[in-house]
């Protein structure tokens, strides 16, 4: 099982309009910014260290700077410097149009400040002419088995132009990074993640009035690329709104398997510009993000903690002291990232006949003796490190009981025989006795449901077997 965790951060603005900046004097000034906990800080020590065995990877999608200057640069710059130690498994960076100098005709000119910042971060010259492909990159690691996918949505975004607002991806940028994802070996065994900067996909959270189309124009060739080579999630940033969703378009016309994959968008880390009188409850945010991958089995499992910034007290009060700000768990997604199904392969169908009837009948016994309860085990990749799967436990009435269903009190569940602990469960709200636990090899699960005395007490045992799914076939080599 891979694993790893990435830290989201987005829209973070620095300049005239970041969060973390130090009061305004009298005079208009800033005040020295000493002893003021900044937003890396704020970050760093509310991420603390990864689970033991995941190392834990830096995303910026876009909007680092309010205006593309210097200064601003240098901010981010500090920024990315602090969190890069806790986060080994690297650093990944994608432009905004707040990134680049808005008013400037000449291209290399408008992209020359981010160039620059771009080569103090990771030591690489690029041409800002050049800037429509230079950022849109694939990169593999090997030995963590990921793949990221940096993509540059910004390089048309001048003032005064179509292009003013919305995103666009070169043509030839997405030509140079499909040959990229081509040519690498192994890319079904790895995590893949895309980053981006505007929307690739505009749902109706997102829209904003008077706005025009302001998120990735022609999004629909990225899409079909990143469901052509089976992407995890996307990652992105632009609006200031953290929306988190499955994309699984299917289209008839074609016959290439449509993966889904997770969308994120990152609202902002760091920015004022944050719509309260569309949602009061708004706030700074940035996410979490744990993903599981099995290469055997082409199943795996996402993980989405989006964390808002607390700054006010029970009372609704500003906290004066930036240093007491903190961040709190907001929302967590979860979702199965499936692999593509294939067609079951059945034995032969006959009719039923006088040769079934006691085998029917040892199944209405069994009904009756378990007074019509019957467990389910549902088994998906675990985010627990050193564990392989999680086992998902229920015991479920069954509907055609002829009123004979008779609830236990609990039920006990017992795992293999490596397992020292015994699961026991209440009814809980849903009334289905559930149970989870992580392992790491296929079991036979006992369960043991315990009766009132006035259902006719005792116990009755009941098993269910937990296996690991089948590794997913390979291709077959071509003949030397």
């Amino acid at each position: 099982m891979i694993r790893i965790r990435v830290a989201h951060v987005s829209d973070l603005h620095f300049g005239r309009k970041h969060r973390f900046l130090s009061d305004l004097t009298a005079e208009g000034g800033r005040a020295p910014e000493r002893q003021i906990q900044t937003l890396a800080d704020s970050i760093r020590r509310d991420l603390g260290e990864p689970p033991s065995g995941t190392e834990q990877l830096l995303v910026v999608s876009g909007d680092l700077t309010e205006t593309a200057a210097d200064e601003e640069f240098r901010d981010a710059r500090a920024f990315i410097g602090a969190l890069q130690p806790s986060c080994p498994a690297g650093t990944h960076i994608v432009p905004g149009n707040h990134d680049v100098v808005y008013t400037e005709k000449d291209a290399g000119k408008r992209w020359y400040p981010y160039c620059q910042f771009y080569n103090w971060v990771f030591g690489q010259l690029h041409d800002p002419e050049k800037s429509d492909t230079a950022f849109s990159k694939l990169h593999v690691d090997e030995r963590r088995s990921l793949a990221v996918l940096e993509l540059n949505s910004c390089f048309d975004v001048q003032a005064g132009t179509v292009e003013a607002t919305r995103g666009y991806i070169q043509e030839r940028a997405l030509q140079k990074v499909e040959k990229e994802l081509g040519e690498t070996k192994n890319l079904e065994g790895m995590i893949r993640i895309a980053i981006v900067h505007h929307h690739p996909v505009l749902v109706p959270q997102l829209v904003d009035g008077g706005a025009g189309y302001d998120a990735i124009a022609q999004s629909h060739k990225l899409l079909q690329l990143l469901q052509k080579f089976g992407f995890h999630v996307v990652l992105h940033g632009h609006k200031h709104n953290p929306v988190t969703f499955s994309y699984d378009a299917t289209s008839l016309w074609t016959t290439t398997p449509q993966h889904g994959f997770q969308i994120v968008a990152g609202g902002s880390a760091g920015s004022t510009e944050i719509d309260h009188a569309k949602t009061p409850r708004a706030t700074n945010t940035y996410n979490v993000i744990d993903i599981a991958w099995d290469p055997k089995t082409r199943d795996g499992r996402i993980r989405i903690e989006t964390r808002g910034l607390v700054r006010t007290d029970e009372h609704g009060a500003e906290i004066p002291s930036r240093s007491n700000w903190t961040w709190t768990i907001c929302r967590v997604v979860e979702e199965r990232m499936r692999r593509e199904l294939g067609a079951v392969k059945q034995g032969g169908l006959r009719p039923r006949g006088p040769s079934d009837a006691a085998a029917l009948q040892a199944r209405d016994a069994e009904y009756k003796r378990l007074k019509y309860n019957l467990p389910t085990v549902e088994v998906i990749p675990s985010l627990e490190p050193g564990q392989d799967f999680e086992c998902i436990l229920r015991l479920v009435a069954h509907p055609k009981n002829h009123g004979l269903h008779r609830a236990p009190t609990r039920v006990v569940w017992r795992p293999g025989f490596s397992f020292e602990d015994v699961i026991d469960s209440p009814p809980g709200e849903s009334h289905d006795y559930a149970a989870t636990f992580a392992y790491y090899g296929p079991m036979l699960v006992q369960a043991e449901l315990l009766f009132s005395e006035d259902d006719g007490g005792g116990s009755e045992f009941a098993y269910i077997y937990a296996p690991f799914p089948p590794s997913w076939p390979e291709k077959a080599k071509p003949p030397a």
